[in-house]
């Protein structure tokens, strides 16, 4: 039998579609002519699954713009820490999990603690050296901050409907 929301081969007896998550409200055979409209608001689906099929567009890539910023900025400083001081190892370490926890998680957590990190990281940076660094950290920051937040409030909104 075919979900008719997308396409999917469902088994007889499964409740929802285990591609989309739609749920089959009624007893009748997935696909039946007589089979009412489905939905997927009687089962609960995590953040994760919620952003990878109806999040916005424009939530889904910022997210994961802000990650790959998190990743860009791990490898340039690992870099650094070959070069220069392998102690910024551990920076780049922990802004590539920041990283991960955002694209894969949707953490807000991770996007309030990456953008903390920055800051802290920026004004140390500034007191020690005088330069200006962990800038591109404090924009992932930002920028992830806005998005997963944004992510939550759209995937409230699709719980309470």
């Amino acid at each position: 039998m075919k979900c008719p929301t997308c396409g999917a081969e469902v088994q007889p007896g499964q409740k929802y579609c285990p591609s989309c998550g739609t749920v089959q409200k009624t007893d009748q055979p997935w696909g039946s002519p007589g089979a009412p409209a489905v939905t997927e608001g009687d089962r609960e689906i995590s953040k994760s699954e919620f952003c990878r099929n109806h999040a916005s567009d424009k939530t889904r890539k910022n997210i994961r713009g802000c990650a790959i910023l998190c990743y860009i900025s791990a490898v340039v400083t690992g870099v650094f820490a070959v070069l220069t001081n392998p102690f910024m190892f551990i920076d780049a370490g922990l802004v590539l999990g920041l990283g991960l926890g955002i694209h894969l998680k949707q953490s807000r957590v991770c996007s309030v603690i990456l953008l903390a990190y920055g800051i802290f990281s920026c004004v140390t940076m500034l007191l020690t050296t005088g330069r200006l660094g962990s800038w591109l950290v404090i924009l992932a920051g930002v920028f992830a901050v806005i998005y997963t937040f944004q992510l939550e409030k759209e995937y409230r909104a699709f719980q309470e409907n």
